[in-house]
């Protein structure tokens, strides 16, 4: 990290959680601390960015990659940002209100009145580390708006909206869900597994030239200690039935560190979701109440439909299966509408 984005980072956040921060110097912050002691320091602190800064200051604390500053600042962001949910700003003029007539019908169920409320656009952050050394772990940041199924092309706009957003929505505004649904999640994993395939050839030339590399060492140490069973020096001989029992040992080892070495080293990756942030966008919120399934009435998961806040235009829920537009029937999956072919699939799962 550049000293000028460590300083950009801890000024950003001392100010978020509350404390007052003056630039003294170039490389120089003065900070008051509220009552948040999560920094481990209380009252007033000089802030040194980098060894030089610190040697002009020595009283100041010492901020750079590696410090135990840094180290705690990271580690509070970090169990703080794992879940955000950020409401925009309401309009100020009021919006043309929809109608509900152009909604897909769901057996048993109807849709509310429209109300003012917000939908969620999601932004995924997964983290993928890789068995092998020479290529480095990936952050992916995913954002997903699930209304339309599409997934922006940067999430830099997403990223702006949390920074600019509120943490609680408007009064009297109806929030939908913030958690995704679980053909959101599947939408976002689709996402992912793409991107990586894309990688895969690279992860795994890389992995094979390891398991290659760790495999000519271990043959090379096993060969040598072969030959000195075999060729002993400065000590006895072994009878020649010892000998051949030494060897097949020596032998057998060699084959299992080869293979813990292909199991270790292979190609292969551990994937976790480490982050999640809802920007709520305003919008009309209409939602759906007492559908059936097969005769089984739902009472789990919230389904609902949105229109656009200032013209009313409806938004066209998408089939949470195939992304395709659901326009005249659709069925549910928990939270999730799914178009007419897939109704069947969606009564099974429902059921079951």
């Amino acid at each position: 990290m550049k000293r000028s984005d460590i300083r950009s980072f801890v000024e950003g956040y001392l100010a978020y959680r509350g404390a007052r921060v003056e630039p003294v110097g170039p490389d120089l912050l003065d900070v008051t601390y509220g009552s948040d002691a999560s920094f481990g320091a209380d009252g007033a602190r000089q802030l040194a960015f980098g060894a030089r800064a610190h040697r002009f200051h020595p009283t100041a604390e010492l901020v750079a990659v590696g410090s135990a500053f840094l180290d705690r600042l990271v580690g509070a962001a970090a169990r703080g940002g794992k879940y955000t949910v950020t409401y925009r700003p309401r309009p100020s003029e009021k919006g043309c209100k929809p109608s509900r007539n152009r909604l897909p019908e769901v057996e048993g169920g109807t849709w509310t009145s429209p109300r003012p409320g917000y939908r969620p656009v999601f932004l995924f952050v997964y983290t993928a580390e890789y068995r092998t050394i020479d290529v480095p772990d990936d952050l992916e940041l995913i954002p997903l708006d699930p209304l339309h199924c599409e997934v922006h092309a940067s999430p830099s706009a997403l990223l702006d909206g949390l920074r600019e957003g509120s943490a609680e929505p408007a009064d009297g505004w109806r929030a939908a869900a913030t958690l995704p649904s679980p053909g959101t999640f599947l939408s976002s994993l689709n996402v992912l597994d793409r991107r990586l395939q894309r990688r895969a050839r690279k992860v795994k030339e890389a992995a094979a030239l390891e398991v290659s590399r760790e495999t000519a060492n271990i043959e090379a140490y096993y060969r040598q200690l072969i030959d000195e069973v075999r060729h002993p020096m400065g000590r006895g001989r072994l009878s020649p039935e010892d000998e051949v029992d030494q060897v097949r040992k020596l032998q057998l080892d060699l084959k299992r560190r080869v293979q813990e070495v292909a199991s270790f080293w292979g190609a292969g990756a551990s994937i976790r979701l480490s982050a999640l942030a809802v920007l709520m966008e305003p919008c009309w919120v209409m939602l759906l109440r007492g559908q059936k399934i097969r005769g089984r009435r739902r009472s789990s998961g919230v389904v609902y439909a949105v229109a656009d806040y200032a013209s009313g235009a409806l938004l066209a829920p998408r089939c949470a299966l195939c992304g395709a537009k659901v326009r005249r029937r659709a069925a549910c999956i928990g939270a999730d509408l799914v178009c007419r072919p897939h109704t069947a699939e969606a009564a099974t799962l429902s059921v079951a």
